[in-house]
């Protein structure tokens, strides 16, 4: 987390998100807007209750993220 500015955007670091999807970061330099964004957004954001705090070990495990993924009705493209 920085102090002094913020980058926000929706880059996906896959081949289709380097090669073919137009992707958009924005670098802010304004700190009063970084430390918005950061104590407004992304701290509420990392706190919902909606957020799996175990994401880490679920995503080194790709059997158990498939799995999960299948009971959850999601569909890959």
């Amino acid at each position: 987390m920085f102090d002094d500015y913020s980058i926000v955007g929706s880059s996906n670091f896959t081949p289709a998100g380097i090669d073919t999807n137009r992707e958009l970061n924005v670098v802010n330099k304004q700190r009063a807007i970084a430390q918005d964004l950061r104590h407004n957004w992304f701290t509420e954001f990392w706190n919902h209750k909606s957020v799996d705090v175990d994401y880490k070990t679920k995503f080194s495990k790709p059997q158990t993220f498939k799995s999960q993924r299948k009971n959850k009705g999601f569909s890959h493209r």
